[in-house]
């Protein structure tokens, strides 16, 4: 057996592999371990598997036992994802990646995710085809959910989307732009003294599955397929929110010509899939209500980023934009 050094030790990993091998009594012949260039916040690998017996496979594979960032709720987003793979998607056919294996070792520390390895490539731009394909898709996920609103709305392990989550980042963002741009200061108060008309927009919302993290690279698109297969990766922040959180947080990352023709791309498989959209006025709405919401959860991780007082500067704009769109 070929061990390859990375982290984590990939001596345990093959002991593991050779555990879980014996159980169908195999054995390990060899493996080959490839970290992801991109990784995220956890260490994750392609990892190629021979067996003595003679079969093959393919895994990707996910360390959830530390995170490269700093997150005060690691544990719940890492119970978060697995709870997603477990129990949520894997009776759907949705093209997600199917989970293959999980390794809890709390003695040693150790939460290992084992998912089907995608093929495919990882959205990079926004704007090109591959963009309305995701935003199609997430009508197709949407009306999995028709008629499970109540569960997710009473499931412990997902983030609620309700009044107090879009409140949570006001005052951290009224303190760090006053911190930072001074200048910016009065203009975000004024923006937040009737950002409780966009939160009882957000909070009142009909329900569904949000992935939460929305973002092109978190979405992954293979076209060798007939429909090409979408699939979303990276659900640690999985919720039970409005249909339309996602489509605004991906938009987010497009020109206006292709914010365009994703929402119309969206509507169209939303009624494809059974989906309720809003009136075009409305749906612009309360687009603009979840964008600003996203803008000032930024605002409220300046410091953590180190924006410069010009990056806070066209933020605080950007909400004001968003502040009049939302509330129209």
């Amino acid at each position: 057996m070929k061990t390859i050094a990375s982290y984590p030790d990939t001596r345990d990993l093959h002991r593991y592999l050779n555990r879980r091998a014996s159980r169908s009594n195999d054995a390990v012949k060899e493996v080959s371990v490839t970290p992801v260039a991109n990784p995220g916040s956890y260490f994750s690998a392609r990892i190629a598997v021979e067996y003595r017996g003679g079969r093959s496979e393919r895994l990707f594979f996910k360390d959830l036992s530390h995170s490269y960032k700093s997150k005060d709720d690691i544990t719940a987003r890492r119970d978060r994802e697995i709870h997603v793979y477990r129990d949520i998607l894997e009776d759907l056919d949705l093209g997600t990646a199917a989970l293959v294996d999980i390794h809890n070792d709390d003695a040693n520390g150790r939460c290992w995710l084992f998912l089907e390895d995608l093929t495919g490539t990882i959205i990079q731009d926004a704007n090109d085809d591959l963009g309305f394909l995701a935003a199609s898709w997430l009508a197709a996920l949407q009306g999995s959910f028709l008629d499970r609103a109540e569960q997710l709305v009473s499931d412990e392990h997902l983030v609620q989307h309700n009044a107090a989550f879009f409140a949570a980042p006001v005052e951290n963002a009224l303190g760090q732009v006053r911190d930072r741009a001074p200048n910016s200061g009065a203009q975000l108060s004024e923006i937040c003294s009737t950002y409780e008309e966009v939160i009882d927009l957000l909070a009142g919302q009909p329900r569904t599955l949000v992935h939460g993290g929305f973002i092109p690279w978190h979405v992954i698109v293979d076209t060798a397929t007939s429909p090409p297969r979408v699939s979303a990766i990276d659900w640690e922040l999985a919720a039970a929110g409005s249909p339309l959180y996602d489509l605004a947080y991906f938009s987010h990352w497009a020109n206006p010509q292709a914010q365009e023709r994703m929402y119309a791309a969206y509507r169209t498989a939303a009624v494809a899939n059974g989906v309720i959209v809003p009136s075009d006025t409305d749906m612009r709405q309360i687009l603009a209500a979840v964008k600003l919401y996203r803008t000032i959860a930024w605002l409220a991780q300046s410091a953590a980023q180190n924006y410069s007082a010009t990056k806070v500067a066209k933020l605080v704009r950007r909400a004001a934009r968003l502040s009049h769109a939302a509330r129209a």
